[in-house]
């Protein structure tokens, strides 16, 4: 589920980039708030666009076995890390949303951003 999330929403970004996406997933995973594992925050309606339209539970196209690249290859190690709790997020416990730089939802209008990694912004309440 980590690295479906991490392949999809932020291959694109530096090594800093994808740990923050990953902080924001376990963050919500600690929050109480959210759902407890990182499939369940993952699958949960609504949350990361590239799922929109994926039924929950249902896992969608992981990172390519054929993908060598640097990127895949550290996603995978992330994820596993993150996944034995090895992973100490970038972020206080709070900073529990994202969204693309190139967007600007409605709903980040109650939200205090934190920080801009890449092309992502982090928020907190």
């Amino acid at each position: 589920c980590l690295e479906e999330a991490l392949w999809h929403e932020a291959r694109g970004e530096s090594d800093l980039g994808i740990k923050a996406v990953l902080s924001v997933i376990q963050n919500r995973k600690n929050s109480g708030s959210f759902p407890d594992s990182f499939c369940a925050v993952v699958h949960q309606k609504m949350q990361f666009s590239y799922r929109n339209a994926i039924p929950i539970g249902v896992n969608y196209k992981p990172i390519p076995k054929s993908d060598k690249s640097s990127t895949a290859i550290f996603i995978r190690a992330l994820s596993v890390q993150a996944a034995e709790g090895n992973f100490d997020s970038l972020f206080p416990h709070d900073v529990l949303w994202y969204t693309t730089t190139k967007v600007n939802p409605a709903w980040t209008k109650s939200l205090t951003k934190v920080v801009t990694v890449d092309n992502h912004q982090f928020f907190r309440k």
